[in-house]
């Protein structure tokens, strides 16, 4: 039985089978490609880069975000001691500064916002609580924090519910 429904009988004829088969795997390539963060937040909400605004946000799952969107995934990789957060946008890795009030690239000339910049808290993070499947990130003395309204943030001085992260499995 194929995906596709109609009232009027369609005979199932070999070019139509091939031409549905063929509709049915572009679906699922495009399914799979959709981009997927490696983060979530205390919310269940995954953690993108908006290259629109310059920041990072926390994104209902329900929200596809397809090929042609201007969020990318924001993963975490281990440097040394720390672990730093990075935009992945297209193939390349791009390195995010936290700032009191955003999260960001932190080469302004690179994604031009039209704001000031915040004082910077710097870029690398330190994992210090792990609760459960969860963990909190430090940077300078500051926790990173996702707020109900989607805002990343790192200026929180403790770290409670809202400053808790997870990976996707």
């Amino acid at each position: 039985m194929s995906s596709i429904d109609s009232s009027i009988p369609v005979p199932q004829t070999p070019l139509m089978k091939m031409v549905i088969d063929m509709f049915e795997l572009v679906v699922k390539g495009e399914e799979e490609n959709m981009r997927r963060p490696g983060i979530i937040d205390f919310f269940g909400r995954y953690i993108y880069f908006d290259a629109l605004s310059n920041k990072c946000i926390a994104v209902e799952p329900e929200c596809k975000v397809g090929p042609a969107s201007d969020l990318w995934p924001v993963i975490i990789k281990n440097e040394s001691d720390n672990v730093m957060l990075y935009a992945e946008i297209g193939k390349g890795l791009f390195l995010l500064s936290a700032y009191s009030g955003r999260v960001s690239i932190s080469n302004s000339a690179v994604l031009s916002i039209g704001e000031v910049q915040e004082d910077r808290v710097g870029d690398c993070f330190s994992v210090l609580s792990k609760k459960q499947n969860t963990f909190s990130l430090s940077c300078g003395g500051k926790f990173l924090s996702s707020h109900p309204n989607g805002n990343i943030i790192c200026k929180v001085a403790h770290a409670k519910a809202w400053e808790f992260f997870s990976f996707i499995r």
